[in-house]
């Protein structure tokens, strides 16, 4: 770093009070300079790692990898290059597991201590540029990595029960369970759904069905984590069975009922996404999302649901949203039940016309407001083809 560059940053930091009360200036780097300290650090332990591969080939012996690439990290005199091999360490060559023969106790405990790391090398804020900053995340990545090693071996735990029930217990426990406080807790949750995934398929089969019946035991929708777990379980590859989609969208709360129903749109049953599209429609709380997929379905009758609900007080707009963006006649089908609409639903036919937002539909949008205040209130005689051309 130049003393020029120096001085300018000096110069910006006086003139922030908060940016010369947090920033050691003699550290504030360029990005491009964090860059270039990233890859030094990638390439450093990449060779140590090398090293220990070529040496343990014929001996089979020696310090295990992540002790001696977090040696390297420590024996670093600068202490910029230093933050980034730590940091790079943390991410990808710090131990995954607690337990095992290579695992020494005072890595994981340097894991532990590095949770409290104070930053050194520091960027400038890209909004304000008179603030700076840490350009790495020793810290946060210290914290991840142990939450890494937790949700790694707790699954281990559960598969060495002799009662495999025992793993559904976190998910199957509401948040205010006392027999397990910690069963709502991210991690114990990952952590069985971990143990549930690495379960042969006829293990795993028995304990899917308790979660699927609990999707409909529960009825307030945050009792258990069945949902999510299924949820996620499926994300995985854990289930084949794309039935539990329509579960999901049928029973879990919303936000899992809503992912669910955009998943349907990568499976291979057209039966499946037009149940689960109905579903949806059957719970307005998914309004906006179950509106769309309607409106883009092959199914004349799935495809007409929309134009019904344009009337309702609380989903017309979400119907109005659905047929701008997918009805593919949209100016037709509006002139042909203008004539006989309600004033609600012609606002909301009005409505998707101007999301529409094509030569056509502002042209019939136009004229559809002209004659608004007419008598007979009629729609002039063009016909939505004469509008396209």
């Amino acid at each position: 770093m130049n003393r020029y560059r120096s001085l300018t940053i000096l110069l910006l930091a006086l003139a922030s009070p908060a940016g010369l009360a947090s920033v050691d200036v003699g550290h504030v780097l360029t990005p491009s300079e964090v860059h270039q300290l990233r890859t030094s650090a990638e390439r450093e332990l990449a060779a140590v790692a090398a090293r220990i591969d070529d040496a343990a080939a014929p001996k089979r012996h020696g310090l295990p990898p992540a002790s001696v690439t977090l040696q390297r990290a420590d024996a670093e005199p600068d202490p910029q290059l230093r933050e980034a091999l730590l940091e790079r360490w943390l991410r990808d060559w710090a131990p995954e597991r607690r337990s095992g023969p290579a695992i020494e106790a005072s890595t994981l405990d340097r894991v532990e201590a590095l949770t409290r790391f104070e930053p050194i090398v520091r960027v400038g804020h890209h909004e304000h540029p008179g603030r700076f900053v840490p350009a790495f995340n020793v810290a946060g990545q210290a914290r991840n990595r142990l939450h890494r090693i937790a949700v790694r071996d707790r699954p281990n735990e559960l598969l060495r029960r002799p009662e495999t029930q025992d793993i559904l217990e976190p998910l199957l426990r509401g948040p205010k369970s006392a027999r397990l406080p910690e069963a709502a807790t991210p991690l114990a949750f990952e952590a069985a759904v971990t143990a549930l995934a690495e379960l042969s398929g006829e293990r795993r089969r028995p304990l899917v069905a308790a979660l699927r019946s609990q999707l409909t035991a529960d009825r307030t929708g945050t009792g258990n984590s069945a949902g999510p777990a299924l949820l996620e379980l499926h994300e995985r590859g854990a289930l084949s069975d794309d039935s539990v989609l329509l579960d999901l969208v049928r029973h879990a709360e919303t936000s899992v009922a809503a992912a669910a129903l955009r998943r349907t749109d990568r499976a291979g049953d057209p039966v499946l996404k037009s149940e689960a599209v109905r579903a949806a429609l059957a719970r307005p709380a998914l309004g906006g999302l179950a509106m769309a997929r309607a409106a883009a379905s092959p199914d004349p009758d799935l495809a007409a649901a929309p134009w019904s609900l344009l009337d309702d007080p609380g989903l017309g707009g979400d119907a109005a949203l659905a047929l701008a963006r997918n009805a593919p006649a949209l100016e037709s089908d509006v002139e042909a039940r203008y004539p006989n609409a309600t004033k609600r639903e012609r606002l909301r036919m009005q409505l998707a016309l101007q999301l529409r937002d094509t030569r056509a539909s502002r042209s019939l949008l136009a004229r559809l407001t002209a004659t608004a205040a007419s008598p007979n209130d009629s729609l002039p005689p063009a016909s939505a083809q004469e509008i396209e051309r």
